[in-house]
């Protein structure tokens, strides 16, 4: 298996600094070396890659407690 990151974080940001460069395909894998390999990526989500897992969804409705509150 080989695995390449999809994206490298930039240094000399603030600790929640999201600056980040994507990554491109090394100059060593070549469309020879590519024709014996195959391509898997992640599966999408619906919800984006920041999406709260179904099982993880909160279970509070804050509206009807400040509702509750006046």
């Amino acid at each position: 298996m080989l695995f390449a990151p999809l994206k490298f974080f930039l240094s000399g940001q603030h600790r929640h600094g999201d600056a980040h460069v994507y990554g491109g395909r090394s100059r060593f894998l070549t469309d020879t070396v590519l024709a014996h390999l195959q391509t898997v990526a992640p599966a999408v989500t619906v919800g984006g890659e920041h999406s709260i897992p179904p099982t993880l969804e909160p279970q509070l409705d804050v509206g009807a407690r400040l509702r509750d509150m006046w």
